[in-house]
């Protein structure tokens, strides 16, 4: 019987504007809007929340060019499986895995570090703006915010994320960044696994081994299921943020600090 090739995971990339410049962007209109005492606070507002835009639509550009690259592989994939099923080997046996290498495998890879570097970067000024919050300086970085931000429901939003998720993703990041790639031959692989053939290119599970001969793998890790994981986690933090900003400023209680906003963190040891 013929095995389907299971389908690639989705995403929904570059849909809108990130929920957080658009909840800022309320606020700007609003009644502060009329308060000149609130010029620097609107500008930056306006200002950095774009240049967050910059980097999550960079991040979703990476990964809906990972998924094309992953989609023109699913139909060559496809093509293989159907000849083995309709010839197959002298020996009556059929294809159980198979891996290759050529020029259109190494563009996932370098993608994939372009990507993870993207979403760290989005994070970070995530930090700047929610700065914004506090009457103190906070710092514009992510993994030192939630070091030293005060005790807050927007402190414990970044807290959730670096625990469930930014953690690893920066350890790839900082692995594939200033350490090693994933290997000196980068290939994808059609594997048979219980009826059903998956399109796979390896993602380690230990990246913190920052090492190729100490890498690791498992079935459960694959990269553009991992990068498209990590995609929903970085919109649910974004709906998280907003979230708790418009209710801050609904409640009266946002912004904080008006003033010195393009010095932001400046103050801040780490």
């Amino acid at each position: 019987m013929y095995e389907p090739l299971a389908p690639l995971p989705t995403f929904n990339a570059l849909a809108k504007s990130p929920e957080l410049v658009s909840v800022l962007d309320k606020v700007r209109f609003g009644p502060l809007s009329d308060d000149y005492e609130y010029g620097e606070f609107l500008w930056f507002i306006r200002e950095y929340p774009r240049v967050y835009r910059h980097h999550y639509d960079h991040a979703g550009h990476r990964l809906s060019a990972i998924h094309q690259a992953y989609q023109d592989h699913h139909t060559s994939a496809e093509a293989l499986i159907r000849r083995n099923f309709d010839h197959p080997t002298r020996e009556g046996g059929t294809l159980q895995e198979y891996s290759y290498s050529n020029r259109d495998v190494s563009p996932i890879y370098w993608d994939f570090e372009s990507y993870l570097q993207a979403i760290s970067s989005a994070l970070d000024i995530v930090a700047r703006v929610v700065g914004t919050a506090f009457k103190q300086d906070t710092p514009p970085n992510f993994n030192r915010f939630c070091k030293k931000a005060p005790d807050s429901e927007l402190k414990d939003v970044f807290v959730r994320a670096q625990y469930r998720w930014v953690k690893r993703m920066k350890a790839y990041r900082d692995c594939f960044i200033h350490f090693t790639s994933i290997d000196t031959l980068l290939t994808v692989q059609i594997k048979r696994y219980s009826g059903v053939w998956q399109l796979r290119t390896k993602l380690p599970i230990n990246p913190e081994a920052r090492d190729i001969i100490s890498f690791r793998y498992s079935r459960r890790v694959e990269l553009l299921r991992y990068a498209t994981t990590v995609w929903k986690h970085l919109a649910a933090f974004d709906r998280s943020v907003a979230k708790v900003l418009w209710r801050l400023y609904k409640q009266g209680s946002y912004p904080q600090k008006t003033s010195g906003l393009f010095f932001l963190g400046r103050g801040v040891s780490s």
